[in-house]
């Protein structure tokens, strides 16, 4: 947690639940991979690709790729989402780790609710 300043967790997590906040945020993250990245691809999953989000719904993203830059983007994923928006934490689920092209990552993001 970051202590330089006290921040008001009740006011950030209520723009967390904003659908347009959360639509632009997700815009951001997407942009940030795909410029990290020249040849990826990284696009909206679940409810947010089908349109069907509402105010809970948390930002699921696919980001594709090239082969030959899947361990750099990996190494490099903290610093790419982080400078969006700083991280509470990203870990990478269990089911995923030990597969040799595919991970899923899970982000928390500071003064944003999980969902």
């Amino acid at each position: 947690m970051d202590e330089r300043a006290p921040r008001d967790r009740g006011r950030e997590c209520a723009e967390g639940l904003d659908p347009e906040g959360r639509d632009a945020f997700a815009e951001e993250l997407i942009r940030a991979l795909a410029a990290y990245c020249p040849g990826s691809r990284a696009e909206p999953r679940g409810s947010l690709a089908r349109g069907t989000a509402d105010a809970y719904s948390d930002i699921d993203l696919a980001w594709t790729v090239p082969g030959d830059r899947f361990a750099d983007c990996l190494a490099a994923a903290r610093g790419v989402l982080g400078a969006v928006r700083p991280l509470d934490s990203l870990r990478t689920d269990p089911d995923t780790r030990e597969s040799g092209g595919r991970r899923l990552l899970l982000a928390a993001f500071r003064g944003l609710p999980l969902f």
